[in-house]
């Protein structure tokens, strides 16, 4: 290229015109041609040419130690420009941090080889790159959530406190007792082991210190059976926090509906009226062999023992056949008036970590409503005087009463009761026209759907009123 161009001073002259044509077809050349070229400093030296087309195809553009362009293997696994920083001393740092204490090697492939010798010592179940190696977590569900009904007592649709309860009577959502000891106690909604928690508590107002053959006193929960199929010959953990007035062994039972088959397991409470947390695991699950339900009536009652005679009594730690909620290591929680014992948190749950996590309290209220439902508002319990259901008679016939669709399907056609919202008074409705209480029992209860009208006649055009609740407990 001419270092010179001389500039035609005559611009008819052909040979000045010949030198600038030229001189501006070189620049423009030269121009498109530096368009995709690499700039050096110019304090650097000049570069060395980058490879041609045959050597660098399908390659990625990198420098050797003199800065010298050259190409480099993607896809090889023996190109050493590649992997020399990896392959040195430190590499290891470049591509991320280990756990302290976890990698010792200091290069790529050493680092490599070292996980590659942990993963055979750990055994099965530890590949990462298998999705079986990942929705597991140290042998738990990633993702779950307790089928214990109301395990953190937040629901209390028939009240917050029971007092004298009899045996199998339920008290907060999905919870209930069994007693056949002349100990009498009541149960309450209670303020829990940290801020926001609550708690079922039970506190003895009549003691018995002397434990019969046939004596049990018990706090328990069922689960239905749909719930349960899945914990058959699958490991299962029951975990939550106990208070209770005395020390030593405090069993929890499992039992189904036979019942039939009973697992026993103890705990070893430490402290006194101190919270204390508790969780085991019953590794193979529920067994086969048994009276078990796996449709809408008991899958599986857990029980929290107070006391438990003999008859009642077996080994810990295994499935026995029989109806047993007990060891001969049981404490006597009832003998003593103003013992407290109480729960919270209770969780069951596939695999061997206990559930953390809990659903929503809007959530937690529908899981009840498919056992209990009441027409007062959720912090009024039963008979409580408060506004309810109004109606105006079109007719003297009871179906003309409201259609009342259910906010959940029940578990089953649920036992209803009627309530006169001005005196509380069950089996009765209010005729607010006349100012009375009059008998009121409500017919169409169907399939757990909804229930229709009333088993009384009306008064055309009087203005009634009444709640309800609706039980299908377990």
């Amino acid at each position: 290229m001419a270092t010179y161009v001389p500039v035609a001073t005559d611009p008819a002259d052909p040979v000045s015109s010949r030198f600038v044509g030229s001189a501006a077809e070189e620049f423009r050349t030269l121009k498109n041609r530096t368009k995709g070229a690499l700039v050096v400093p110019l304090t650097d030296p000049v570069p060395g040419f980058i490879p041609e087309v045959a050597l660098r195809a399908g390659k990625v553009l990198g420098f050797d130690a003199g800065g010298n362009p050259v190409v480099l293997t993607v896809a090889g696994t023996t190109d050493p420009s590649l992997r020399a920083d990896l392959a040195a001393a430190g590499g290891a740092a470049l591509v991320g941090n280990a756990p302290a204490g976890s990698i010792a090697a200091t290069t790529v492939q050493a680092a490599i080889n070292e996980l590659a010798t942990e993963k055979a010592a750990a055994g099965a179940n530890t590949d990462i790159t298998s999705l079986s190696g990942v929705v597991t977590i140290n042998s738990a569900a990633a993702l779950h959530f307790s089928d214990i009904i109301n395990g953190d007592f937040r629901i209390a649709q028939a009240g917050t406190s029971f007092a004298a309860p009899v045996n199998g009577s339920y008290d907060l959502d999905g919870w209930f007792n069994r007693n056949s000891s002349t100990a009498v106690f009541t149960v309450a909604q209670v303020a829990g082991s940290v801020s926001g928690r609550l708690a079922r508590q039970v506190t003895i107002t009549t003691a018995d210190a002397a434990v019969a053959v046939g004596d049990f006193v018990l706090s328990s929960t069922k689960i239905e059976g749909f719930n349960v199929i899945k914990y058959v010959g699958n490991t299962f953990t029951v975990a939550g926090r106990i208070k209770t007035p005395v020390t030593g062994v405090h069993c929890v039972a499992l039992r189904n509906s036979g019942p039939d088959r009973s697992y026993v397991k103890e705990i070893n409470v430490t402290a006194a009226n101190t919270w204390q947390d508790f969780s085991f695991t019953v590794t193979g699950g529920l067994p086969t062999a048994g009276t078990w339900d796996y449709t809408n009536g008991t899958g599986l009652e857990i029980s929290f023992a107070h006391m438990v005679g003999s008859t009642f009594q077996t080994t810990a730690d295994a499935w026995n056949t029989g109806n047993f909620i007990g060891t001969a290591n049981q404490v006597n929680d009832c003998a003593t008036n103003s013992n407290v014992w109480a729960l919270e948190k209770v969780t069951l749950n596939l695999g061997t970590i206990a559930a953390t996590s809990e659903i929503s309290i809007d959530a937690e209220l529908r899981r009840c409503q498919r056992y209990y439902q009441k027409s007062y508002p959720i912090d009024s319990a039963p008979a409580s005087i408060v506004p309810g259901v109004q109606f105006v008679a079109a007719s003297t016939a009871g179906e003309s009463a409201p259609t009342i669709v259910n906010p959940v399907a029940m578990r089953a056609s649920p036992t209803l009761i009627i309530f006169s919202p001005v005196t509380g008074a069950g089996g009765a409705r209010r005729n607010l026209t006349t100012s009375a209480d009059e008998a009121m029992t409500a017919f169409n209860v169907n399939s757990s759907v909804q229930h229709s009208g009333s088993g009384t006649a009306h008064t055309t055009g009087n203005v009634y009123s009444y709640h309800y609740t609706k039980a299908a407990m377990l």
